[in-house]
């Protein structure tokens, strides 16, 4: 079992443009948890978007090749993936991205495959490699340029092929002192993710009890960034409620319109909805609802 202690003493700056934090710490082991909410930067206007970028470009020989805008697009998402940045993708970051573009795992039988077809460094996948599986999808019979698209798309890419919907960013960590190891751990576990949070959220949050609905409780905790709302079911029945938050001033979350229909477990706490601010400058205003569902 993991003791989660939540580390608050430490000094936030900005340095070339770069945002910084620097804390002290003992001897021992430690998490460094990046966490973005899932929530959208901004809302698409238009979604097709004018300029729209063709995949693919064809030869004289009638062969199919990436065109140079697909092939920017295709680094971009390398390197959102390579997340130790040694400019290979090993199994688990590979299985990151089919993870993000289409909601799949890579087998084992299917990842060796791949390392037949397009080759190995030392068991990983290098950015050429990446980039020529996908010239090979190319020339493939049954190639669906709508599920291309729609790869990209759950990227963060618009028809244009430039990011509006994500924002990659790389996390530096060094030492003055000490030498010291940087592991990765598990890529996507969303259940650990979401018990790590919780644990640090719960005890910082406000509770509000939830009419007609004896000991249940919507939570809800803010900071200057961000705010959470969690259900907080402490009855002896399992619950699946509707948090309508439609009617909040200055706020978008994962879902446009605000609302989210969850299932809690009795004795259970879960994150209902994550809320960002629409203008960094002025106040969140948050109102929430909610109803069984039956």
């Amino acid at each position: 079992m993991i003791t989660i202690k939540l580390i608050n003493d430490y000094f936030q700056f900005s340095f070339q443009k770069k945002c910084c934090a620097k804390v002290y710490l003992t001897p021992g082991r430690y998490f460094l948890f990046p966490f973005t909410t899932g929530c959208c930067l901004k809302k698409r206007l238009d979604y097709h978007t004018k300029n729209k970028v063709e995949l693919f470009k064809r030869d004289l020989k009638g062969k199919l090749s990436l065109s140079s805008k697909f092939r920017d697009a295709l680094n971009v998402a390398f390197d959102m993936v390579d997340l130790d940045s040694n400019g290979k993708l090993s199994q688990d970051e590979m299985n990151l991205y089919t993870f993000i573009t289409s909601n799949e795992d890579i087998p084992v039988k299917e990842w060796e495959f791949l390392g037949d077809l397009v080759g190995f460094e030392k068991n990983e996948l290098t950015k050429k490699s990446f980039i020529e599986l996908h010239q090979i999808e190319a020339n493939q019979k049954d190639l669906d340029m709508n599920e291309i698209m729609s790869r990209l798309s759950n990227l963060g890419f618009n028809r244009s092929l430039k990011i509006d919907q994500s924002f990659p960013f790389i996390i530096n960590v060094f030492s003055e002192t000490s030498e010291f190891n940087l592991l990765l751990s598990e890529i996507y576990n969303i259940k650990e993710s979401e018990r790590f949070l919780k644990e640090i959220i719960e005890p910082k949050s406000l509770s509000y009890p939830i009419k007609d609905l004896p000991n249940v409780y919507i939570l809800i905790h803010s900071n200057k960034i961000w705010s959470v709302i969690l259900i907080q079911n402490m009855s002896r029945k399992d619950i699946n409620l509707e948090i309508d938050c439609s009617e909040s001033q200055n706020c978008l979350s994962i879902t446009n319109d605000l609302i989210s229909v969850i299932h809690v477990k009795s004795k259970k706490t879960k994150v209902a909805m994550y809320l960002l601010k629409l203008d960094s400058k002025k106040d969140i205003d948050i109102r929430c609802k909610s109803k069984i569902i039956d």
